[in-house]
């Protein structure tokens, strides 16, 4: 890939050959595009996506039952789409400090998903549209818990969501970043490309001989269930189904269930939503590890402006948001150097696990954890078996 950027030789003409034949479609971003946010136009066109409401057809659309729900979106959304969080009025100060950054970014689709009796009050003083929900939960994780079945009635009627927690900071309007080429796409957790994207790396099982002993094994970090894009398809319908399921039945975090079921396969009865995804550039659509780590501290990025900041890793949140705000959105730009002392840089993954690795490389190659497979086996043997979330994979003609 560092070839292909612009080292010369078999790779530049192997680039030169693939932009001949596909419309000047580069395999791998160069040095002077990795920092761009705006989504490159290609001649070659993605496939269409298997969209639940046709993009020629009426909209809101299922609205039976759901009035209410059509009744704002229909008021709301902009090209069939809009920002979406969950609150209860017990986070008032913060939202308000939320919904004025997304009118300083432009943004004129957002709404709330209100939860509670008394929040509605404010977010009609403020015009800020809603649709009200009832749930006696209660606490950060069990509210985000909620979302899925709710993000679900949006697809429904064929509106797509960006879902977002409000410790994220818009500086320009999300909806203009978007590639709108895969059911999902998600925000990293990761870094650097390798923790955001992925890498592979081998693992070591000396029992199995000079031969075997060596597999290559997958790795990925997290992507982060606070800021995500979910387009109105059949997919995603079905990944917030199982979502919805599992919230309901299991006793798990949201972002862990969340990055499994976007992340790995089907298996025994539990079926995959069967979703296409994409990473957004994680430069862009910054966690707060690459911001105050890597943006904050490197020369490059002096004129860089993400298209948004969640403030993940760092607590206390409230500082880390307003000096990302008054650095893009008032225009100071010393107001990241009051985090001047920090570490201003990140460590590859594997760095970070050298300690460890024995314990990480034993735990696949020797873990005894067949829980899942054994039950699978006991069930009923090798035989698939119908979808233990009640769900199943239709085939829709998408056109070319």
């Amino acid at each position: 890939a560092g070839t292909a950027a612009g080292g010369g030789g078999v790779a530049d003409s192997y680039s030169a050959i693939v932009r001949a034949a596909e419309g000047s479609l580069d395999p791998y971003p160069t040095a002077a595009v990795e920092f761009e946010c705006t989504p490159p136009v290609h001649a070659r066109p993605t496939r269409k996506l298997d969209y639940i409401t046709p993009p020629d057809s009426t909209f809101p659309t299922n609205c039976k039952g759901r009035e209410d729900l059509c009744e704002v979106v229909k008021k709301t959304a902009i090209d069939r789409k809009v920002l979406v969080a969950v609150c209860n009025s017990g986070i008032i100060t913060q939202l308000s400090k939320w919904v004025e950054s997304n009118r300083r970014a432009k943004i004129e689709n957002m709404m709330i998903v209100a939860i509670d009796a008394q929040l509605p009050k404010w977010l009609e003083e403020n015009k800020v549209a809603y649709w009200r929900r009832t749930t006696s939960a209660a606490g950060s994780h069990k509210i985000s818990a909620q979302k899925f079945q709710y993000v679900r009635e949006f697809l429904s009627i064929g509106c797509s969501v960006l879902m977002s927690d409000i410790d994220v900071v818009y500086l320009q309007n999300p909806f203009l970043f978007l590639h709108n080429d895969a059911d999902v796409e998600g925000t990293t957790d990761g870094w650097d490309d390798g923790s955001a994207y992925g890498w592979t790396e081998h693992l070591d099982d000396p029992s199995m001989g000079a031969v075997g002993r060596f597999r290559p094994a997958m790795r990925i970090t997290a992507w982060n269930s606070g800021l995500w894009y979910i387009a109105a398809t059949h997919a995603g319908m079905r990944l917030m189904s199982i979502l919805a399921h599992r919230m309901a039945t299991e006793d798990t975090w949201d972002q862990a269930a969340f990055g499994e079921e976007v992340t790995r396969p089907a298996r025994d009865d539990h079926l995959a939503s069967g979703i296409t995804k994409r990473a957004l550039n994680h430069w862009c659509f910054c966690n707060s590890k690459t911001l105050f780590r890597r943006i904050r501290t490197e020369a490059r990025f002096a004129e860089h402006r993400p298209v948004v900041v969640h403030a993940n890793y760092h607590q206390p949140k409230p500082p880390r948001m307003t000096a990302v705000y008054d650095r893009w959105h008032l225009g100071d730009k010393t107001a990241l150097d009051r985090f001047r002392g920090e570490q201003g840089f990140t460590v590859p993954a594997p760095t970070l696990e050298k300690d460890f690795l024995h314990q990480i490389n034993d735990g696949f190659v020797s873990g005894s954890n067949t829980r899942d497979a054994s039950a699978a086996i006991a069930s009923g043997g090798c035989k698939p078996k119908p979808s233990k979330h009640g769900l199943s994979m239709n085939l829709h003609a998408r056109g070319r």
